[in-house]
């Protein structure tokens, strides 16, 4: 059976100097080890990068979500909550 990543683009306004704040929460299932993860991957500048791509080369069935748009304090939370550079892991 393969694993799926749910991958949602969440974004906030800009900061005070104008600088994005935007992340996709990826939620991978995995239907082997019976467990869900959740992780936010900071979009930066380069507008997501490969994330949906290198899901995909892992094996992962990619179900893209709705983009939401949040405050500012809820973009901080989810990052301080889930951040990790190790999605694919």
């Amino acid at each position: 059976m393969r694993d799926y990543a749910f991958v949602q683009h969440v974004k906030a306004p800009n900061d005070a100097n104008g600088n994005p704040r935007r992340l996709y929460m990826v939620t991978r299932a995995s239907t082997q080890e019976s467990c869900v993860q959740v992780y936010a991957v900071d979009e930066d500048y380069n507008e997501g990068g490969n994330l949906i791509r290198e899901l995909r080369a892992a094996s992962f069935d990619v179900v893209e979500l709705p983009p939401v748009n949040v405050s500012a304090a809820e973009y901080r939370r989810l990052l301080n909550e889930h951040k990790t550079p190790r999605y694919l892991r």
